[in-house]
C-alpha cells in the first residue's frame, strides 16, 4: 500500500543514487562464464539485496527511521567493495607477475570495474569507508605469485558472502525489507 510519505520519500531519491542503482542492475545483464558467475554471485547477491532496500518502503522505513541501520550497511559495504577495487586494482598492476594475459587480463579489469560500480552504489546510498587502506596477507607478494593471489581472492570473497548473509538473515529477523 502506498502512502503519502512513501511516494514522497521515493520522489527524494537522488539522481546519483538512481544512476548508481541502474549502473549495478546493468552490470548484471553482461554474459559471462560459469566460473566468473559463480565468482560473482556473492556480488550479484549483495546488489539484489541492495536494490531491494531502494524499494519505497525501505525509503520510507529509512525516512522514519533515521536510517541509521542502512547507513551502517552502506558504510561496510563501501568498505568492502573499497577492498575489492583496491585488490583487483593491485591485481591489473601486477598482471605480468601473476601471469596474467589476454582474456584472463581482461576478466580481472571488468572485475575491477564491477566492484567500482558496487563501490559506487554504496557511496550513492550514504555508505563511507571505514578505511580505503588496506593490508594483504602476504603483503607484496600477494600480487607476485598466482596461488597466494588466488587463495587471497576466494578468502575474500568467502569472508564477504558470509558476510553479506548474516546482514541478510539480520535484516529479516528485524522484519526489515
Amino acid at each position: 500500500m502506498e502512502t503519502p510519505e512513501i511516494r514522497q520519500a521515493s520522489q527524494e531519491v537522488s539522481t546519483e543514487r538512481l544512476k548508481a542503482t541502474i549502473d549495478l542492475t546493468t552490470s548484471f545483464s553482461i554474459p559471462m562464464r560459469r566460473r566468473h558467475l559463480l565468482g560473482a554471485a556473492g556480488a550479484a547477491v549483495a546488489g539484489v539485496a541492495a536494490a531491494t532496500l531502494l524499494e519505497a518502503q525501505a525509503v520510507h522505513a529509512e525516512a522514519t527511521s533515521g536510517g541509521s541501520i542502512l547507513t551502517e550497511y552502506f558504510s561496510i559495504l563501501a568498505t568492502g567493495e573499497a577492498l575489492f577495487v583496491t585488490f583487483y586494482s593491485h591485481a591489473v598492476s601486477h598482471h605480468e607477475q601473476l601471469g596474467l594475459q589476454g582474456e584472463a587480463l581482461n576478466a580481472l579489469k571488468a572485475i575491477r570495474t564491477e566492484e567500482q560500480i558496487h563501490l559506487n552504489f554504496a557511496l550513492a546510498n550514504g555508505g563511507v569507508p571505514a578505511t580505503t587502506h588496506f593490508s594483504f596477507p602476504h603483503g607484496e607478494e600477494t600480487f607476485e605469485d598466482r596461488s597466494l593471489f588466488l587463495a587471497t581472492q576466494q578468502l575474500g570473497e568467502d569472508l564477504t558472502n558470509g558476510a553479506l548473509l548474516a546482514w541478510i538473515k539480520d535484516m529479516a529477523t528485524m522484519g526489515r525489507p
